[in-house]
């Protein structure tokens, strides 16, 4: 989509509380944690927001950093 001219934003929701900052897990999957770096270096935004979950709603309410996977 970023190549068309589009925005394009991968989005995590945070479910655990403890968790201060994301990226991806390449000791777990190194395909990919590769793949996506080469989203982001092609201009795909990553954004993660820590969501506060009831029986009612999901609500995304605190911005968590990214940390970017270099291989």
């Amino acid at each position: 989509m970023k190549a068309q001219g589009y925005r394009a934003v991968l989005l995590f929701a945070v479910l655990h509380t403890g968790i201060e900052r994301v990226s991806a897990a390449a000791h777990i999957d190194p395909t990919y944690a590769e793949l996506l770096h080469q989203a982001v270096e092609a201009g795909v935004e990553v954004l993660a927001y820590k969501a506060n979950i009831s029986a009612e709603e999901v609500v995304l309410n605190l911005s968590v950093p990214y940390a970017l996977y270099k291989p």
